[in-house]
């Protein structure tokens, strides 16, 4: 069932239009390269030219937004014990509406949870590794 709804919302020539992501709040930029925790300096560092694949586990309703090598982005709501897996050549933008909510998998090796529970976070994966972009906190007198 699972590789039927990957392959649904992946397949290029299912869709031909371009979703318009909604405006962003202003982002911070967080690099995880380099990184003092070690499972994350293992794991975001990617061997030079081997293909990304990510797998995507939901414990958590979570919306998520993919970008495959530039192609256009295609969203989707995953359930509890719904999974997919991406392939790419050369980069994965990922936009997480609920960071908690989704365990990542990169090249077969578990990564560590990108966020809380609700967080949002864009994540942007290449051969360089992986980086992180959260929305701009915002100080309310």
């Amino acid at each position: 069932m699972a590789s039927l709804v990957g392959f649904y919302f992946f397949s290029p020539y299912l869709f031909k239009t371009s979703l318009k992501p909604a405006p962003e709040k202003p982002v911070v930029e967080e690099k995880l390269l380099p990184t003092p925790s070690p499972s994350l300096t293992e794991t975001s560092s990617i061997p030079g030219g081997k293909p990304l694949s990510l797998q995507l586990k939901a414990t958590e309703e979570t919306w998520v937004s993919l970008q495959v090598n530039g192609q256009s982005e295609k969203e989707m709501t995953l359930k509890p014990g719904e999974n997919i897996s991406v392939e790419a050549s050369d980069r994965i933008r990922m936009i997480v509406g609920n960071a908690g909510g989704l365990d990542v998998i990169l090249n077969g090796e578990s990564m560590e949870k990108f966020g809380k529970s609700g967080e949002v976070i864009t994540l942007i994966f290449t051969s360089q590794g992986v980086e992180v972009k959260r929305p701009e906190k915002t100080n309310r007198p």
